[in-house]
């Protein structure tokens, strides 16, 4: 990209000077795209109606909207994208150490089958940092931004949100930025690694943020008339190619410094040609742009533009209709010259005439609102489902239908459901829930709130942590891929059984019960170790044997109540001290 990459060893002068020329490239860029925008922005997110910074605020919006079926359909996608992925109400992902490790033989390690996080001690650490990021999820606005961002990305199809760390908080402030503050540009392998953000901040704002001697002149000025003033501020963040790494115990790591991040930041003010504002960089990108659906360009492609084509035709449809419908009820009217001025058209009013055709009657208009009304429930339907409205309604329309569902019918329904809408949620999880995911953690970690990896993971340094989505939408998908290969194989396994019961010897029962519970949501805390689950067998072993040798006893004493004298050798009666005493004779 030129000498962006540059930008931040160059002089204050030509550092802004280039700046300001990328945000042109990016802004020619991204001008294709905005047409479209518009249109869905018109017909569907009102909220957005200023993304271009050239409306009045305030203005009238949706005023070519003449149907809220659209509109209904996408709230409860954005609703149920949320409750479905990242509820606040429950855990929606897990931490896993999935790497299969090959243990010697003898090690007692083997128990674990190879992976690192059935180790007990692990498993417990993992569990920590779960909390911990649940916890810094809890303190920061994360649930109410995450809303505003479903709703960028189902409609524009990019949203950004960026995330800062509040020190004196001790949490995450998230915000979802408007897409029309965005500009970005993506590398060779296709992710988004250059941001640029305009936005505006009033010069009472912009002094509590930056340095008042960098900023304008006429900012300065204005900021003692009218300190809410607004003027135009350019953020670039973008990656540095000349980062210096060292290994540290065989993993490559960045050196420390401030002009050693990853991520170069650069703030300057618009028309400001002077001074950078501030000059300073990240160890990772603090906007993450997620894409509804990825396209051959930089910018994404959303449910809301597959449909927006039927939603501005349902708009003129229902507008055509309720003018038919107005007619209808208010209908143009026949009157004869006579009586012009003199028409009563008041409830009850009386028009008296002479002859026939003196008589005052409705122009008839032919409107067949059958097959209007047909028409319109079609191009309803057709919306509702780019949206996925079945999906998230499923259990009420059975129930608006009188269906009595099982849980394994609901749970093949909805793993039915969740497999059509898999590709947007792999989406999702790749661009949004990662990457928010490893900021938070990095800022945890950071401020000293991450509990200490154990000892036993010492060997294993730089195996990867891994993130288990547990959302109801990713579990539906986990159940349908993992469970239905179970459940069909059990089926059509139970006649060799009848067959040979032996068959049944080829199934490890205990796992299959563990993978059942996994892909189920059962909580790992609460899944025995297969340590546990053999000392219970041993005990329950045990105390069978004990009852079977107390029953032994109750009986030998019930049949043989008046026994005085010893024992023979090899009697039945001896036989039976053997079994009930291991051999005692007398």
């Amino acid at each position: 990209m030129g000498q962006l990459s540059e930008v931040w060893k160059m002089k204050d002068t030509e550092a802004v000077d280039e700046i300001t020329k990328h945000q042109g490239y990016l802004e020619t860029i991204r001008r294709d795209y905005e047409p479209l925008w518009q249109d869905v922005i018109d017909y569907l997110a009102y909220d957005r109606y200023n993304f271009l910074q050239n409306k009045q605020r305030g203005k009238k919006v949706n005023i070519n909207v003449f149907d809220g079926t659209p509109i209904a359909a996408w709230n409860l996608l954005v609703n149920g994208m949320q409750g479905n992925t990242v509820s606040q109400a429950q855990r929606w992902f897990t931490l896993t150490l999935p790497n299969v490790i090959t243990f010697p033989r003898t090690s007692p390690m083997r128990q674990y089958n190879g992976r690192l996080d059935e180790i007990p001690e692990v498993k417990m650490w993992l569990e920590a940092k779960e909390d911990v990021l649940y916890s810094g999820f809890q303190r920061s606005n994360f649930y109410s931004e995450i809303n505003t961002d479903i709703r960028d990305a189902s409609s524009i199809g990019t949203a950004t949100l960026y995330a800062e760390e509040d020190v004196p908080g001790r949490k995450t402030n998230f915000i979802s930025v408007d897409p029309g503050q965005v500009w970005i540009a993506e590398n060779r392998y296709g992710v988004i690694d250059t941001v640029f953000r305009k936005f505006k901040l009033t010069a009472r704002a912009a002094v509590q943020m930056f340095d008042k001697e960098l900023l304008s002149q006429t900012l300065q000025t204005q900021l003692e008339k009218n300190p809410y003033t607004e003027y135009e501020f350019i953020h670039a963040c973008f990656p540095r190619n000349d980062q210096e790494m060292y290994f540290d115990n065989g993993v490559l790591k960045p050196k420390i410094g401030k002009n050693n991040k990853a991520f170069v930041s650069i703030y300057i003010q618009a028309g400001n040609k002077e001074h950078v504002l501030r000059k300073d960089g990240y160890d990772r990108m603090p906007y993450s742009v997620w894409r509804w659906r990825k396209t051959s360009g930089p910018y994404g492609w959303s449910c809301a533009m597959d449909a927006i084509i039927d939603i501005i035709k349902l708009n003129v449809m229902s507008k055509t209709m309720l003018n038919a419908a107005q007619l209808a009820v208010e209908p143009p009217l026949m009157v004869h010259k006579k009586f012009q001025g003199k028409v009563r058209m008041n409830p009850r009013g009386k028009n008296y005439y002479e002859k026939e055709d003196e008589r005052i009657y409705p122009v008839n208009q032919g409107v067949n609102f059958a097959i209007a009304e047909d028409r319109e429930e079609k191009v309803r339907q057709i919306i509702k489902d780019h949206f996925n409205v079945d999906f998230f309604m499923m259990l009420s329309k059975a129930a608006m239908e009188g269906r009595q569902l099982t849980v394994p019918q609901v749970m093949e329904m909805q793993g039915e459901k969740a497999s059509v809408m898999m590709p947007t949620v792999g989406q999702m999880i790749a661009e949004r829930l990662q990457p928010i995911i490893d900021i938070v953690d990095s800022i945890e970690t950071e401020a000293g709130r991450m509990p200490d990896p154990p000892e036993i993971l010492m060997p294993f340094a730089g195996q990867g942590i891994e993130v288990d989505y547990m959302g109801p939408l990713a579990m539906a998908q986990k159940r349908i891929l993992k469970t239905q290969g179970i459940y069909q194989g059990v089926g059509a396994l139970e006649p060799m059984l009848k067959i040979d019961p032996q068959a049944a010897d080829l199934i490890d029962v205990d796992e299959t019960t563990r993978e059942i519970l996994k892909v189920s949501g059962w909580p790992a805390k609460a899944i025995r170790t297969a340590d546990q689950v053999q000392a219970i067998r041993e005990q329950r072993a045990q105390a069978q044997a004990e009852a079977q040798q107390m029953a032994l006893a109750e009986m030998a004493a019930k049949n043989l109540p008046n026994v005085s004298k010893a024992i023979e050798p090899g009697s039945p009666l001896g036989a039976l001290g053997q079994i009930i005493g291991g051999g005692g004779e007398e």
